[in-house]
């Protein structure tokens, strides 16, 4: 056996177990096992980004303390998303048929290391060497997931249930930047990679532990099979039903014009998304004098209160508009756009309304982010490519995060902060125009 068959035999999803036949036995596992893998993907998902978004509070003081620029800060950033976007979508194509467990917990181990060795050195050449490594790997992390949740609960819960396990992003996102915060305040900038890494390095053996593969690898079955979801109509393309899986890729995720509008919807989003959250800390720094630690603590409330905002969106998109995704993304990009340029008229001096802005920042933010990323790809494709379709909605994003990365730093350099944040509420703008045709579009059940 070679080293890449063996390789490709511990990633690959196992077997089908024996289907349990008692009704009673099936309903209580598939009550454990949801609970467990909601949470524990959850969790999972949200250690990613103590690797990755730790690095926004470092910035000020590799700044100040290294004397790099907005640009060549902003060149680190885009590096990782340029990496973590191919990744995804080269990731995204396997994700449907890997152990979520094996791949995630190889994945943040990874992680973990590169930003040990990012903390290393001073060098621009260091750091991006192994900050565009560290994109690779953490692109293991969300593919593995969106299979998780379109095996383990069907279209018409998924906007709801879907929107709680997003809360691994901004609980991840939230938490690392206080963390971070807290470590760069007591040890200096390395810190804000070398504590996270050793926490995560713990969370491996939870992934290890908690999560699992598919139902019917547990031998339960299908989620279609076990809700029915009667008060959906059934998929259309029924004539896929006996295709191969590069066949339904093809079909369902590389010829599909509605997945094509929602990747750039996201794309904008994702400008949008990490703009704010890459660059709030320093803005607050530098323009409304705060320190790093009140900073970072404001800022994390992009995160915090995108929780609300996204489980409201997703309750909606299931409830008042029939599994409809897009009407809820439009309305959002367009209070976003407001509540930014919100953020850039507060007078220096008033922290409690840059803490109103930023919060409405989050909470318009991650039901777009959520939705178009996650749910209505994968409702657009069908669960059994939904992590390919989740894959090239990535690639999309992450261009757009390039873009915000490095072009916001850019922007900033050249027009001062009216530049960046011009850019943010034009994506804006642009993103609800993608989305907008597909008002009354629905997903597709398996």
């Amino acid at each position: 056996m070679t080293a890449l068959d063996a390789l490709v035999r511990f990633f690959r999803e196992p077997p089908a177990a024996p289907r349990i036949t008692d009704p009673a036995e099936v309903d209580r596992l598939y009550r454990h096992w949801r609970v467990r893998m909601l949470y524990g993907s959850m969790i999972a998902y949200g250690l990613f980004y103590f690797t990755r978004k730790n690095i926004s509070v470092a910035l000020p003081l590799l700044s100040k303390d290294l004397g790099y620029t907005n640009t060549e800060l902003g060149l680190l950033g885009s590096l990782l998303y340029v990496s973590y976007a191919v990744g995804k979508v080269s990731f995204g194509f396997v994700g449907d048929r890997v152990d979520p467990r094996r791949f995630m917990a190889v994945g943040l181990l990874l992680s973990a290391l590169m930003n040990i060795f990012f903390s290393l050195s001073t060098s621009l050449a260091f750091f991006a060497v192994f900050w565009f490594l560290n994109g690779i790997v953490q692109a293991t992390g969300a593919p593995p997931c969106a299979k998780i949740c379109v095996r383990w609960f069907s279209v018409s819960e998924r906007g709801t249930k879907w929107g709680i396990w997003n809360i691994s992003h901004q609980a991840g996102g939230g938490i690392i930047l206080v963390i971070a915060g807290w470590f760069v305040a007591a040890h200096g900038w390395q810190a804000a990679f070398v504590g996270p890494a050793l926490i995560c390095l713990v969370g491996v053996l939870f992934i290890w532990e908690r999560l699992r593969d598919r139902p019917e690898a547990l031998g339960l079955p299908p989620i279609e099979e076990h809700r029915n979801d009667p008060e959906l109509p059934p998929a259309s393309g029924d004539d896929d039903e006996g295709a191969s899986y590069f066949q339904l890729v093809v079909r369902r995720v590389l010829l599909n014009p509605h997945l094509l509008m929602l990747a750039m919807g996201s794309a904008c989003v994702y400008v949008v998304r990490y703009g704010t959250l890459d660059w709030a800390t320093k803005y607050l720094v530098e323009v409304r004098g705060l320190d790093i630690a009140a900073a970072a603590g404001l800022s994390s409330l992009i995160e915090f209160l995108g929780i609300p905002g996204m489980l409201l969106a997703g309750w909606l998109s299931d409830r008042a508009f029939g599994a409809r995704r897009t009407p809820i993304c439009v309305l959002s990009l367009l209070g976003l756009a407001v509540s930014i340029a919100l953020f850039y008229v507060v007078p220096k001096g008033h922290p409690h309304l840059d803490a109103l802005a930023l919060g409405a920042i989050g909470f318009f933010t991650y039901g777009p982010q959520m939705l178009l990323a996650g749910v209505a790809s994968a409702d657009a494709c069908g669960a059994r490519v939904a992590a390919a379709a989740v894959g090239v909605t990535g690639l999309f994003s992450y261009l757009g995060a390039i873009v915000s990365s490095v072009g916001t730093g850019a922007l900033i350099d050249r027009y001062g902060w009216a530049g960046g944040f011009g850019l943010w509420i034009g994506c804006c703008l642009l993103g609800a125009a993608f989305v907008a045709p597909m008002w009354n579009a629905r997903g597709r059940r398996r």
